[in-house]
């Protein structure tokens, strides 16, 4: 018991400015511990773009500010890496992001007008599965 896996969260909306990002994953907290996370390249490193990552039990929100005027992706990146700790071998559980394209769940902004939502649809928020061997 106690594997440790890596879940990246990509960035694959190209060719749009993305002002900010909020990521809301919700999984089963018996299953999964959350431990700790790697920032990815997608909206820049620090110092410029802020970063923060608050967990609970059965969550973690993310909450990404790229430098000033935003960033533009020409291809898909990795926005950031989180790191979880199985407490089980013997069962998966999913793991999903809450309220996709909401003020109040999971999504991209733009820089115009400020607070605007880029739609990417439910169906490019994908969520996936742990599992312990």
């Amino acid at each position: 018991m106690g594997n440790i896996v890596e879940v990246q969260l990509w960035l694959t909306k190209t060719n749009t400015t993305i002002g900010a990002a909020q990521l809301d994953l919700s999984y089963d907290p018996t299953v999964a511990e959350f431990q700790d996370y790697t920032e990815g390249p997608a909206l820049g490193n620090s110092p410029g773009t802020k970063y923060i990552v608050t967990p609970s039990s059965g969550e973690v929100l993310v909450s990404i500010a790229p430098p000033v005027g935003g960033k533009i992706l020409s291809s898909p990146n990795v926005m950031i890496t989180l790191t979880f700790k199985l407490k089980t071998t013997t069962a998966g559980s999913n793991f999903s992001f809450s309220g996709p394209d909401t003020l109040a769940g999971s999504a991209l902004y733009g820089l115009l007008p400020p607070g605007n939502i880029i739609l990417l649809t439910p169906g490019k928020w994908t969520g996936g599965k742990f599992s312990g061997i």
